[in-house]
């Protein structure tokens, strides 16, 4: 038997060759999905483990359905990204506190690190890929229940995959390939040395989703939010193409009667020939673009750190939902000037919608 110090090195090169091979897919992924016939083919391995978390099928037909409320547009693909059943839970309630159009299905996806898995559970199955699998099936048989009758409640059919990564650049990579329209997750801003490191999942996903995030926060204390209740919805505008996808974005929802919405423009004094008029000039275009869908804002304009000033305002107004568009920069540029979606994300005390426009088309492309 190899003694603690070689258990660590070889968990140690297990987590790095699964680190450096962060973005790539492997056979070890289980799918279900909300009707228990239409498990996929793969290895006898996935197809066991399929059978073995595949009662949420049943459970989703049993459930009792509530008459769903549709809005208006055509059918859209979610992608929750969960990582227990806690999450799972506080996901799906805030997919059901809106109205979706008619056809919207979604996909429920749990990706397990080897960082996850219980020090317990790699010293029993001798630091092999055992250990990981182990740990998919039991994430695979918390959430698929949960996931798959909560949504058919809201008429909303789901598969659920659970596979096994880095959920930084595998979020991103299936979001991509199902096209979706909206990516649901949790902000876990992690303590730990490694996960300093590492950087937050949900950090990465708002700097690299190819589509809109919503991170999901519990409702301020005294709050309760249906599909009924009125929201206070606060939008920052730096009138860039970007801020006017994310006031589009925003006057295409349905909201509930009573809501009310809050227009946040910033100069930043700092900035080379800061503009004054720019700022009012952002505004009064996103209080057009919400009063052409019926939508009421009162807007301002304020002086100082974007991030500062967007996340205080929200806070003293007391807004449940902050909406905001990102400029997806790269590079040294991202790291200079930094995200104010980003930050606003990571340390809003309400849900943040990261509104991502059309992805620019590559070089090759546009050549």
């Amino acid at each position: 038997m190899p003694n603690n110090e070689a258990r660590k090195r070889l968990k140690k090169r297990m987590l790095d060759r699964w680190e450096n091979e962060g973005g790539k897919i492997t056979s070890d992924s289980t799918t279900v999905k909300s009707s228990p016939r239409s498990s996929r083919k793969g290895d006898r391995s996935r197809q066991a483990a399929s059978r073995r978390t595949s009662t949420g099928g049943t459970e989703a037909s049993r459930a009792k359905k509530r008459k769903p409320t549709r809005a208006p547009g055509g059918a859209m693909k979610l992608l929750i990204a969960t990582d227990s059943a806690i999450s799972t839970e506080v996901l799906v309630g805030a997919v059901g506190v809106r109205p979706w159009p008619e056809g919207t299905m979604a996909h429920v996806l749990s990706v397990v690190a080897d960082a996850d898995v219980p020090e317990e559970l790699w010293r029993e199955e001798s630091y092999t890929k055992n250990a990981v699998l182990r740990e998919m099936e039991r994430r695979g048989q918390q959430i698929t229940p949960l996931a798959v009758a909560r949504l058919a409640e809201i008429g909303i059919p789901a598969e659920v995959v659970v596979t096994r990564g880095d959920p930084r650049h595998l979020i991103s990579f299936f979001a991509r390939k199902w096209s979706s329209d909206v990516i649901f997750m949790r902000a876990h801003v992690r303590k730990d040395y490694m996960h300093w490191m590492l950087g937050s999942v949900a950090r990465a996903i708002v700097a690299t989703s190819p589509c809109t995030v919503q991170i999901v926060r519990d409702a301020m204390k005294g709050r309760t939010h249906t599909l009924d209740s009125g929201r206070k919805v606060l939008l920052a505008t730096d009138g860039s193409e970007f801020s006017d996808e994310a006031a589009r974005a925003l006057a295409a929802r349905p909201w509930p009667k009573g809501s009310e919405f809050k227009i946040v423009g910033v100069e930043e004094p700092w900035v080379i020939k800061p503009s004054d008029v720019k700022a009012h000039k952002a505004v009064t275009s996103a209080e057009g673009v919400l009063a052409s869908a019926g939508l009421k804002a009162t807007g301002s304009v304020h002086s100082g750190n974007a991030k500062e000033v967007i996340l205080a305002e929200a806070k003293s107004w007391g807004a449940d939902l902050i909406v905001v568009g990102s400029h997806g920069r790269r590079g040294l540029k991202r790291f200079l000037l930094g995200s104010v979606s980003e930050a606003v994300a990571m340390n809003a005390h309400c849900s943040v919608v990261v509104v991502h426009g059309p992805a620019r088309p590559s070089r090759k492309e546009r050549k």
